[in-house]
């Protein structure tokens, strides 16, 4: 878990960490990625339940994605307020 789960484990903790600490344009910026890992998830868990071998390869390869585009959301937000 601790390998193939570290990137949604960052992600979930950078959502989290994004949706307590910004506010206005940033906020609604933040909002995005969670529809679409919801979706992730979905299918995941749908793939889990189907016996499939491959369940959790959707979530480990778009995790990444959505992670950085929090860090950078958070980056540039940060920035701006000085």
């Amino acid at each position: 878990m601790l390998t193939w789960g570290l990137p949604f484990t960052v992600y979930a903790a950078l959502q989290g960490f994004a949706l307590v600490r910004l506010r206005g344009y940033s906020l609604a910026l933040a909002l995005l990625p969670i529809p679409v890992m919801a979706y992730v998830v979905y299918v995941t868990v749908d793939a889990y339940h189907l016996h499939s071998n491959m369940w959790p390869i959707l979530l480990i390869l778009v995790s990444p994605g959505a992670a950085v585009f929090l860090v950078a959301l958070i980056f540039i937000a940060g920035r701006s307020h000085r």
